[in-house]
């Protein structure tokens, strides 16, 4: 899978996303998870918790977590992990969200959603995708950060963040 990238994929979630093909239902929601090489112990506990296979599969979710060059622990050996050979340091960040970006458009393009958060960030993914499917035009073809109180959604009324059309 080429990204027109000149950092090369050193290891990709092959199952996260079916082929377009294969008659698998893609994931409702995408959640690509910024984290750094040594934060193991943060990986960890999103498996544990809100990232466990059992609420992805109740969610229609699954989660990739985004990493730049370096060595992984042994529980990384989960198929849940995109890594390219940059530098992963605080400065590479965009990088490493548009790599995310760039993977998920080339190999999971039936995900309806997309979302990028970081690895402290703690996520209800059941809700989440209530609130995705009940009110889709609210959420759909926006990109939203960040910015500030409001709600938006009956759903989720502490949802802060701004749109762009």
């Amino acid at each position: 899978m080429s990204f027109f990238s000149r950092y090369s994929i050193l290891r990709h979630p092959r199952g996260a996303c079916p082929h377009p093909r294969s008659g698998e239902r893609p994931p409702l929601l995408l959640v690509l998870v910024a984290s750094a090489v040594s934060h193991s112990d943060r990986r960890r506990a999103i498996r544990l918790s809100w990232g466990r296979e059992e609420e992805q599969r109740r969610a229609g979710a699954r989660v990739v977590f985004l990493l730049g060059a370096g060595g992984l622990d042994d529980q990384d050996d989960q198929d849940d992990v995109l890594q390219e050979d940059f530098s992963d340091t605080y400065h590479n960040l965009t990088l490493k969200t548009v790599m995310g970006i760039k993977w998920a458009s080339a190999a999971c393009e039936g995900a309806e959603f997309v979302m990028k958060t970081d690895d402290d960030i703690f996520l209800n993914l059941p809700l989440l995708a209530k609130a995705l499917r009940e009110e889709k035009d609210l959420f759909s073809k926006k990109i939203s950060g960040c910015c500030g109180f409001r709600r938006i959604s009956k759903l989720l009324p502490t949802v802060v963040c701004c749109e762009s059309d």
